[in-house]
């Protein structure tokens, strides 16, 4: 177990819920301009009138598991989200049921059609001006600068996506020139990351799945994950963090390369429908993983698409 009394774990939202949205939480269903999108919809979450549940809660999914269960493991932990519906929030924060992501291209984009932006700008203003709300709690940081300042001597770690980083990363930045002489922050990013995140930077790979399992996707978050729970062997020591995570990835054999085989939209269709008469609960996410599984390619939102058009059609 760490010595510290505290330790900050930051992640991002994930699409999977485990209560029903309401038409008036998808993003999808407010104006194409970015200003007005983001006064109609800070209006509604202000004024919350379907079921509430604490943020922790409210998301699922393999990513959302690997969270959970770190949490339950490691006591320290003060988990902080960085939502795109409702900005940072802490893990106890009582929200709605939501669709709203940075990832751009699904229908709940929250920059979607932004035609004065390009979608990095979007991003940004959005994320800015949502933090201006108060919150849906009492929590006083609604910015990394002020979580920063009120957690001086705490280690604080990022597990963000790469769409996710890139949003807050105005943000982060600042925190960061306020605090240039931080030594207990840890970025857990696949790539390379610009100053000044460098060198706060742990490098993530795919890879490092062979050592902790799940997922491409949650490869962040298992890597984070890892070494939260190992913490007495380096009481986030940020050089000795760094070379644990080159000594596993250094013993690791190189990933096998994936070899699908494309298709062509009839065929697709045509497997979609085989599939939802062995299972018709199947979502499009599920589908698209044992499509997957049976050695096929196709990029997310093409499956997805084509598979709405087997929903609309009675038959093939």
């Amino acid at each position: 177990m760490s010595h510290h009394k505290k330790i900050i774990w930051v992640v991002n939202c994930v699409n999977r819920k485990t209560l029903e949205t309401h038409r008036e939480l998808s993003i999808s269903n407010y104006s194409s301009n970015l200003n007005l999108r983001l006064i109609n919809w800070i209006s509604r979450i202000s004024n919350p009138n379907s079921p509430l549940i604490d943020a922790l809660s409210l998301y699922a999914g393999d990513n959302w598991t690997v969270v959970k269960n770190t949490i339950a493991k490691v006591e320290q932990i003060e988990l902080w989200i960085v939502s795109a519906g409702y900005g940072l929030i802490r893990s106890d924060a009582e929200i709605e049921s939501y669709d709203a992501t940075f990832e751009r291209k699904d229908d709940n984009y929250v920059g979607k059609d932004d035609k004065k932006r390009d979608d990095y700008e979007s991003d940004q203003a959005w994320w800015l001006k949502v933090n201006e709300w108060k919150g849906p709690s009492s929590e006083t940081e609604r910015s990394f600068k002020s979580l920063f300042k009120n957690n001086p001597d705490t280690p604080i770690l990022f597990s963000l996506s790469r769409k996710y980083f890139s949003a807050v990363s105005t943000d982060l930045k600042s925190a960061i020139e306020n605090f240039p002489q931080r030594n207990n922050l840890f970025l857990f990013a696949t790539g390379k990351l610009p100053e000044p995140f460098k060198r706060f930077h742990i490098p993530v790979h795919a890879r490092y799945k062979k050592k902790i399992g799940g997922n491409p996707l949650s490869v962040t978050t298992r890597t984070a994950s890892a070494l939260l729970k190992s913490s007495e062997s380096h009481k986030f020591d940020f050089e000795t963090v760094q070379q644990v995570i080159m000594n596993d990835y250094e013993s690791l054999d190189p990933l096998v390369p994936y070899h699908r085989k494309p298709r062509s939209d009839e065929e697709i269709l045509k497997m979609i429908e085989e599939m939802k008469k062995v299972n018709p609960s199947h979502s499009h996410s599920s589908l698209l993983r044992v499509y997957r599984d049976q050695g096929y390619a196709c990029e997310q939102g093409r499956f997805r698409d084509l598979y709405n058009k087997s929903s609309e059609s009675p038959s093939i």
